[in-house]
């Protein structure tokens, strides 16, 4: 698999340019999308993506996954922030936790996020986009959220370089969904996913409840067990509360 690359000075959103690239060329061939400053960066459920220039990694990457099936789809998602995860401890020592569904954490703290859009006729996937924001280079106060890179090495880092480590790890993690070696890809999610096998508070149609996770499934649904038994819950339906 190899990759066109795009590079723009600024854009409102490297998904939203994907979507128009792919509209106006019909391309069949993967691309990835990088902007040196990214105005509108979305993230899941509308929420946004804000990126210092020239500060962080924002890009897109096209993707072809056809032989993936519907019931498939959650081995896309794994295997996209296995791809993310192994760039970062590349270049990071601490221990760093997948945190279902999309992001990537660091000390209870936000360093990476995916935001994937699936195009799809009738039951057939024609094509992804993958959009990716890393946090390299931008310096975060102490009390917010996120951490970069830099706040955790105290070293600053070739973007450009971490995008070669990015492309090596999406397209190795490609070619193990074409095998369909959805074993050794759920192997390294589940070996990293935030929480697992710990007990945790979720918020469910403004009640809320405790369980256990378990793990995420096929679907891309988190499983957790609870004193009602064990339940599978697509990213939306629920609310976990992480300390």
């Amino acid at each position: 698999m190899e990759f066109c690359r795009i590079h723009l000075d600024e854009v409102d959103s490297t998904n939203n340019y994907a979507a128009n690239w792919l509209n106006m060329t019909k391309s069949i061939h993967p691309a990835v999308i990088t902007a040196r400053h990214q105005r509108y960066g979305r993230g899941q459920r509308q929420n946004h993506w804000l990126s210092e220039k020239n500060k962080n990694l924002t890009c897109s990457f096209i993707v072809f996954p056809q032989h993936i099936k519907l019931e498939k789809l959650g081995f896309l998602n794994k295997a996209v922030a296995n791809a993310l995860h192994r760039t970062l401890t590349n270049f990071i020592s601490s221990k760093m936790d997948i945190k279902w569904p999309n992001d990537i954490w660091i000390n209870g703290k936000k360093i990476a996020g995916i935001l994937i859009e699936n195009n799809w006729r009738s039951q057939s996937l024609q094509h992804s986009i993958i959009g990716i924001g890393i946090n390299i280079n931008q310096i975060f106060p102490s009390d917010d959220p996120w951490c970069s890179m830099y706040s955790i090495t105290n070293e600053h880092f070739e973007i450009e370089f971490i995008l070669d480590q990015l492309q090596s790890q999406i397209k190795d993690q490609f070619g193990l969904l074409e095998q369909f070696n959805f074993q050794l890809i759920d192997e390294y999610y589940h070996q990293h996913l935030l929480k697992k096998n710990e007990l945790v508070s979720f918020t469910m149609n403004g009640r809320q409840f405790s369980g256990t996770i378990q793990g995420v499934d096929e679907w891309g649904r988190i499983i957790l067990r609870s004193k009602d038994g064990k339940n599978a819950f697509l990213h939306g339906e629920i609310v976990i509360q992480y300390p």
